[in-house]
């Protein structure tokens, strides 16, 4: 990862979800990562960086990676982008869980919907959508190739993979987006997740049982 990147994390919602905001060295335009709640804590740990936040990105439509989002936009009028193809989950409470998962039923609808390898251009970044589906239908990872980031969202956690039993979820998907999007990157990529810890692509093709080709860990 090179230096000339800031990157600061909050632990938020009920299911513990990194929501991470990053920025340039010197620059105060920065982008959020997956607010998935306390959109008002958020807004206020950028302000007290002095930052503006310009843009937010969704990995997926889990309640527990959305719900900031309104609070956020509302304070910063930021731009949101999210896979096209997990739309259908960003407006079902029953495919997003917040209905029976939390009782509180919401929808989101993103500001552009972003097309597998788009590279959106924001905060002087260069960030390449890989659309990873498995976890759900539309999952994606952000990749800063310059930096030398991934965030994977649930699509990759240090030494395991997101879940796929709940809606839209699917096994066989996730491991062929992990072995054909996330593996080809280059081995000292860091990579950030939407739970748990940070790891690098080289320690995970060591010690992640998924990516060794394992069917069971």
């Amino acid at each position: 990862m090179t230096d000339n990147i800031e990157i600061k994390s909050m632990i938020v919602s009920p299911a513990a979800t990194n929501c991470y905001f990053f920025h340039l060295k010197g620059n105060i335009e920065a982008i959020c990562v997956d607010p998935g709640d306390r959109g008002e804590d958020i807004a206020n740990a950028l302000e007290e960086e002095g930052l503006k936040l310009s843009a937010i990105l969704l990995t997926h439509g889990h309640f527990d990676h959305i719900l900031g989002v309104e609070a956020l936009k509302r304070r910063f009028g930021a731009k949101v982008y999210a896979p096209k193809a997990e739309q259908r989950v960003l407006h079902d409470p029953a495919l997003n869980l917040s209905g029976d998962w939390i009782g509180m039923p919401c929808t989101l609808d993103a500001d552009e919907y972003l097309e597998d390898n788009a590279v959106i251009r924001e905060a002087g970044f260069e960030i390449h959508m890989l659309l990873t589906p498995g976890h759900t239908e539309g999952g994606a990872c952000f990749y800063l190739p310059a930096e030398g980031i991934c965030f994977t969202g649930d699509t990759v956690f240090r030494a395991s993979i997101g879940r796929t039993d709940l809606p839209t979820g699917n096994y066989e998907m996730l491991i062929d987006s992990i072995r054909s999007r996330i593996m080809p990157l280059p081995e000292d990529t860091v990579l950030l997740p939407g739970h748990e810890g940070t790891s690098v692509l080289e320690w995970e093709k060591l010690h992640n049982p998924y990516f060794r080709g394992d069917d069971e860990p």
